[in-house]
């Protein structure tokens, strides 16, 4: 089964959440209304996502196996579905990586560089268990990849289980969004990327017409840009600008209008 790349919602369907998948769209599915604002299809971690803050992907699992899998048999040109086993100390959960990625990560042999799509992956204990790997039908293993020797890496979706910036300059993933309704936990919705947006001022408010970066005051803000750092922002060497301000907030810790361009 294929998916749209975009989906063209109608203005309040950004707001819509759901216990599973909505209409089965894979995590990541952009979604634009019809005043050119982009939302992506999210999934809240065990915390609730708020309204108007910050959010950023989760950070890649430490255990080196995530990112160096050793295939267990060889995978044909055209197949779909291909085994690893785990190591080090951390398990695979089902579909831990289900819309994430799978990589061959050696330095020589075949498929070196390429990037998969993972439709579903099952389980299996840390060190030394078979793990399956299914990728979508549309995008099969192009170059035959050696069973045995080939270095594998997977990574989880990037709008899988979000996560709140934090108030400091430490980031373990890519930006997400600002979701543009409470989420509840564990739940799925839509992720703002572009266009008009609420957003949650810090200490040190934003100015309208000026460039937005990601606070460091407080987790999911956001704060004015400055050309040098300080110690309330990052500076435009270590952060880029998320957007502009369009309404200031009143006070602190209150909420603004910002034109966020993510993408």
């Amino acid at each position: 089964m294929s998916y749209p790349s975009t989906v063209y919602g109608s203005f309040g369907d950004e707001k819509v959440t759901a216990a599973a998948k909505i209409g089965g769209l894979p995590l990541g599915t952009r979604m634009e209304l019809p005043d050119g604002r982009i939302f992506r299809h999210v999934q809240a971690s065990a915390t609730a996502l708020i309204a108007g803050k910050l959010y950023q992907g989760e950070a890649q699992v430490a255990d080196t196996m995530y990112q160096q899998q050793l295939v267990t048999g060889s995978a044909v040109v055209g197949a779909t579905a291909i085994t690893i086993t785990t190591g080090g100390t951390t398990a695979v959960t089902k579909d831990q990586f289900e819309d994430g990625y799978f990589t061959t990560a050696s330095s020589a042999g075949g498929g070196v560089g390429e990037v998969y799509k993972v439709r579903a992956n099952g389980s299996a204990a840390a060190g030394s268990a078979a793990a399956s790997i299914t990728l979508y039908q549309s995008d099969p293993v192009k170059t035959a990849i050696a069973g045995g020797t080939t270095k594998t890496g997977l990574r989880q979706n990037e709008y899988k289980n979000v996560l709140l910036t934090t108030a400091d300059t430490v980031r373990v993933g890519a930006l997400a969004g600002v979701p543009p309704t409470a989420i509840p936990a564990n739940s799925f919705g839509w992720i703002q990327r572009r266009g008009y947006v609420a957003y949650f001022a810090s200490a040190t408010l934003a100015v309208v017409g000026l460039p937005v970066v990601a606070a460091t005051q407080a987790a999911g803000a956001f704060s004015v840009w400055f050309a040098a750092a300080s110690a309330n922002n990052l500076s435009w060497a270590t952060e880029a600008e998320v957007g502009y301000c369009v309404t200031a907030a009143g006070t602190a810790e209150n909420f603004g209008m910002m034109n966020l361009n993510l993408e």
